[in-house]
């Protein structure tokens, strides 16, 4: 191996490690903490479109930041969901029916932003102060309709758009469809007698909402290791 070999070697491993140090200084913070509130939706036996009774859904968020693509984190939100069979659905032998219901759900999700997104500290990568992005996860649910009460697994898929407002301050529109594993969200259970399935007669809930957070948690901007 020639002197030259090594100069070459030495040189790409330096860069190498330059933009790896650089990539992990885009984001300033370690935590994006957050507050919700928008419209949800329903669609089930009773009702099949998710705007025809909106609700009220309301929330807190805390995120991971892991770069300017990245991050993961936990939502806990309460929604208020309701449908009536006099909105077209008919159902065999059974008089028309009603529901208001209140659910809760905490779930944990995935997010990544389709650009770079945040501000930057190293002067030459250029970061954007708004992105599209795209999340999904799994969580849990617990719903409240009259006298009945079921939980059930959920998973939440869904994409927005965020907007850094200012230095720290996110502003994000977000629409999340969740699929659940019960038929009980608008207590009527299986009217139709059709077999419960993955991909079959169970309630879905939606969510419309604007989220306003705060980004905390400060990183050492000044070193090259990030914990």
């Amino acid at each position: 191996m020639t002197i030259n070999h090594l100069t070459y070697i030495m040189i790409m491993t330096m860069t190498s490690f330059s933009a790896l140090t650089a990539r992990g200084q885009n984001d300033t913070y370690r935590f994006d903490l957050g507050v919700k509130c928008g419209m949800s939706g329903y669609s089930g036996d009773l009702c099949s479109n998710f705007f025809k009774h909106p609700g009220i859904n309301a929330g807190v968020k805390v995120d991971y930041l892991f770069n300017s693509r990245y991050s993961a984190g936990a939502n806990l939100s309460i929604s208020t969901l309701s449908g009536k069979t006099a909105d077209g659905t008919f159902l065999p032998q059974s008089a028309p029916r009603q529901f208001k219901s209140v659910v809760y759900e905490l779930d944990c999700r995935f997010n990544f932003n389709f650009m770079p997104y945040g501000k930057s500290v190293v002067a030459y990568r250029r970061l954007y102060n708004w992105t599209p992005y795209i999340t999904a996860g799994v969580g849990v649910i617990a719903s409240h309709s009259g006298s009945a009460t079921s939980v059930s697994p959920v998973i939440p898929i869904g994409a927005g758009v965020r907007y850094r407002v200012a230095d720290r301050l996110n502003l994000a529109a977000e629409f999340i469809v969740s699929k659940t594993f019960t038929d009980r969200l608008d207590n009527v259970d299986d009217p139709l007698k059709i077999d419960s399935a993955f991909a079959k007669n169970t309630d879905w809930m939606s969510g419309l909402t604007i989220a306003l957070s705060y980004e905390i948690g400060a990183r050492c901007t000044t070193c090259h290791h990030i914990d």
